[in-house]
């Protein structure tokens, strides 16, 4: 019961400020830190609840395993793209999705950088192609980290080894 209650405090939070930051990051190209906070804060506290409960089954290493994955490859897209490619914005954006969809499942937040992936690709080629936007144009990703996330959750887990498949041929 604990264990469920604490993943609800996690999409609680992604809930609220999954909407806020789609628009913010639609329109300004930004993903404010305090909504990121809030997201984080309920991580924390749905791993607060886990740990004083005892029913902690959070598979720990992995978890940071994939949080320093997460970190290390959007800081290296930022850092080849010289923050052009990815701001600072989606990589912390990206990395507390890893927390939280991390204590779901430990596929969760892998399966959610690679829709993230897909879909912005997708819609960048759809808005290239219909010429709404140019090859130097800005596009927010933050709302497609966000898709990623809530797919990840709802898709059967085995949608995520179908993606890997698929990606990896």
């Amino acid at each position: 019961y604990s264990e469920n209650l604490s993943q609800l405090v996690d999409l609680w939070g992604l809930a609220f400020v999954t909407p806020l930051l789609i628009i913010i990051d639609f329109k300004y190209q930004k993903l404010p830190n305090k909504l990121v906070l809030v997201l984080l804060a309920t991580s924390l506290i749905s791993l607060a609840s886990q740990f004083t409960s005892g029913n902690f089954n959070l598979d720990l290493k992995n978890s940071i395993l994939n949080l320093i994955g997460v970190f290390l490859f959007f800081a290296s897209l930022s850092l080849i793209t010289k923050g052009k490619g990815m701001g600072i914005g989606d990589i912390k954006l990206a990395m507390v999705l890893s927390i939280t969809l991390g204590q779901i499942s430990v596929t969760l937040p892998l399966t959610a950088v690679a829709i993230a992936f897909l879909s912005g690709g997708i819609y960048a080629i759809i808005i290239l192609s219909f010429r709404i936007a140019s090859r130097k144009s800005r596009i927010a990703f933050g709302p497609f980290l966000l898709l990623g996330a809530w797919l990840s959750v709802i898709l059967p887990s085995s949608f995520y080894s179908e993606l890997m498949r698929l990606l990896l041929f």
